[in-house]
């Protein structure tokens, strides 16, 4: 499904976005500079400006940031959209599908983030492909597990216990498919 995927990408669509991407980040370097410029160039009055001010001013025109935020969400908005329409589920398949996606995407990090401030999990750049990370227990956190593991158990096992075995494999196949 991968190939037909990459088959099926707009190389249209991915040059503007990240062409909006590239402008955004050379929009807010300049913005870095000096923060004074938000208000004094970019919604200052034209008739005010020194000669800096007005290259600037033209310059943060030809790399508009804020625009380029607006294109790149509408694009992005659109190549989800196309995603969405290729899936053959119904529409709530596709919804379901979709939010447990965007939560196994986005959500790590919020997770792992307090983990790692804890000391409970070390977070390192990973060997094969750098622009992945590695998350590795620390000892304290290995502790953490070995305390929790014996309740979580127990919680597995009455969950199993109250809906019955075939019910409980059930709803991880349905999970392991919905996250799939």
């Amino acid at each position: 499904m991968a190939a037909s995927m990459a088959e099926e990408r707009n190389a249209g669509l991915d040059g503007l976005r990240g062409y909006a991407a590239i402008v955004v980040v050379i929009f807010h370097s300049v913005l870095g500079l000096d923060a004074t410029q938000i208000e004094r160039i970019l919604r200052g009055r034209w008739s005010n400006f020194d000669p800096y001010e007005v290259i600037t001013k033209i310059f943060l025109k030809i790399f508009d940031g804020e625009a380029a935020v607006m294109l790149f969400f509408v694009l992005s908005g659109a190549v989800l959209f196309r995603s969405l329409m290729r899936e053959e589920d119904g529409i709530g398949g596709v919804a379901v599908k979709f939010y447990v996606r965007r939560v196994f995407r986005i959500y790590p990090a919020l997770f792992v983030c307090p983990l790692e401030r804890d000391g409970l999990v070390d977070v390192r750049v990973s060997k094969e492909d750098r622009r992945s990370r590695d998350i590795l227990l620390t000892r304290k956190g290995r502790s953490l597990l070995d305390k929790a593991y014996p309740l979580w158990r127990n919680a597995h096992d009455s969950f199993e216990q109250k809906h019955g075995a075939r019910f409980a494999e059930q709803f991880r196949s349905v999970l392991s498919a919905v996250t799939g």
